[in-house]
């Protein structure tokens, strides 16, 4: 990687995160342009211009002027899959590997099939807990079950006009 090439943040004038950048589109954004402002800088590496000129790294820098963005990020669609990629396929109890998914309020006890009540788990564990409760059961959570965390998040593109469909696909 060269120092080209480094990601640096950019967030819209409103502090929304718009994403990564490289490191000579956001000198180019905030020195040659004037369209940016540097929000925060690494104090241990520093950048000589060819005229002589030495400044920090920017880690973070923000638009002047309000960009508007083609997506948005929202809650992704609960699955199985999703739960055991969420949790890194660990199991939430003794965190050896997982590949089941464990409801923590069992579903015939009222709970739900949605990212704040299951966690993948491996079958031992899923087999001896059964449809108990976490009380009942006695093992605790090992897994951060913060909604944070815990409902992951996907990126969803705006668009007011239908997406272009490949060649193939029209008839």
């Amino acid at each position: 990687m060269t120092i080209a090439t480094l990601p640096v943040r950019v967030f819209n004038a409103s502090y929304e995160d718009l994403g990564p950048t490289t490191l000579d589109r956001a000198i180019a954004l905030v020195e040659v342009q004037g369209r940016a402002e540097v929000i925060m800088v690494d104090e241990t590496k520093t950048i000589r211009t060819m005229g002589g000129r030495e400044f920090f790294l920017p880690k973070i820098i923000r638009l002047l002027t309000m960009r508007k963005v083609s997506f948005h990020y929202a809650p992704e669609t609960w699955s199985r899959d999703g739960v055991i990629k969420r949790d890194g396929a660990t199991c939430a109890y003794c965190l050896k590997p997982g590949n089941t998914v464990d409801h923590v309020l069992a579903k015939d006890l009222g709970g739900k099939d949605d990212w704040m009540n299951t966690v993948a788990c491996c079958q031992k564990c899923n087999g001896s807990k059964s449809n108990m409760t976490m009380e009942d059961w006695g093992k605790p959570v090992l897994h951060d079950m913060s909604p944070d965390r815990m409902i992951p998040k996907k990126m969803y593109f705006r668009s007011d006009k239908p997406r272009r469909k490949n060649k193939k696909d029209r008839t």
